[in-house]
């Protein structure tokens, strides 16, 4: 079954972000799909064994960046793999059985080389199961034995294979991936593996939390610091050059808006949300997160004017508005976007 909210905010991120990312990254995107067309080509000859071609496995490991692995895991992962294409696997539990198997003696398990040994038997039925793919689907590290790992690699990848699979019956979605089709000159390219890429880039992309308060809204523009007073918010404009930098920085990372409302004036909530919706439009939807711990939320960057609630804890780099450095936001879209 899909988790509403995830599959909620993977299709929203797909719509956002896709023509974006094909532009930008154009030529890595070109290069991965050719390599995996070139990869799928000498896979489907048929009369020769994989665990006997050199020059496949070393495209294979050198587009997975196979490394750190044993020569034991290497040698028996290329003759599984000719067992595979020869008995095409039909369960999607076949990909922990085949890690268990693979795995045993092993000091980790390659559960992600298995998914993409059977990937390549079967693009259509098999997702990948990367790193990459785990931050967009907001998996946390694993912990516990391995057979508690393997168990959860089990639900991880039934998650990915159910939201694909909504998300290919979703009629928007299925006009990006026709467009990546056309744009990337691979119309054979399985709905599954036109999201695997997709999903793959979406996962490079950094996070970035922008406060509100004198950072994206002028907070003197009408009242000198009277957050409690009912609906003050509504009467602020947004900062200079905030509006332009928000709709950039929005293109280019995955944003959100991150800022503390007063405790005691309930009003505040809601004047923020109708504030984001009036300047900040479609590109800010479902995006504002309300919070006096802001070290909680994990991402690359935050923009925040001051090191108060949670700002100095927190994780990734903090941008301090109206710092020497970046003293405006002329100066923050070029550190970020230039």
């Amino acid at each position: 079954m899909v988790e509403n909210s995830k599959f909620t905010r993977i299709r929203q991120l797909i719509l956002e972000k896709s023509e974006s990312l094909f532009k930008e990254n154009f030529s890595e995107i070109d290069r991965a799909v050719k390599g995996y067309e070139s990869l799928k080509e000498v896979y489907s000859q048929k009369n020769h064994k994989l665990s006997e071609n050199r020059d496949f496995q070393k495209k294979f490991t050198s587009f997975y960046v196979m490394r750190y692995v044993s020569q034991k895991f290497r040698t028996n992962f290329f003759v599984k793999m000719d067992e595979i294409k020869n008995c095409k696997p039909t369960k999607l539990d076949d990909a922990i059985e085949i890690t268990r198997d693979l795995c045993k003696g092993e000091k980790s398990l390659q559960f992600s080389f298995v998914t993409k040994m059977l990937n390549l038997a079967d693009d259509t039925q098999y997702p990948i199961y990367d790193s990459m793919v785990a931050k967009v689907f907001g998996f946390k590290e694993l912990s516990g034995d391995r057979e508690q790992k393997l168990e959860t690699y089990k639900e991880r990848y039934q998650k990915i294979f159910a939201t694909y699979s909504e998300l290919q019956k979703d009629t928007l979605i299925q006009k990006v991936l026709t467009k990546f089709r056309t744009k990337f000159q691979c119309p054979n390219l399985s709905d599954f593996r036109v999201l695997d890429f997709i999903c793959w880039q979406l996962g490079k992309l950094k996070i970035v939390y922008i406060d509100m308060d004198n950072v994206l809204v002028d907070f003197q523009s009408r009242i000198d610091r009277l957050d409690e007073v009912p609906h003050i918010f509504s009467y602020m404009q947004p900062k200079t050059d905030a509006v332009e930098s928000f709709n950039r920085l929005a293109d280019r990372y995955d944003v959100y808006i991150l800022s503390t409302a007063p405790w005691n004036n309930p009003s505040a909530w809601s004047d923020k949300l109708e504030w984001v919706k009036r300047y900040l439009g479609d590109k800010a939807y479902k995006r504002l997160i309300l919070t006096h711990h802001k070290n909680l939320n994990k991402g690359d960057y935050l923009i925040d004017d001051r090191m108060k609630n949670g700002a100095d804890c927190f994780e990734g780099e903090l941008i301090l508005f109206g710092s020497d450095k970046f003293p405006d936001w002329k100066a923050i879209a070029k550190y970020l976007c230039d």
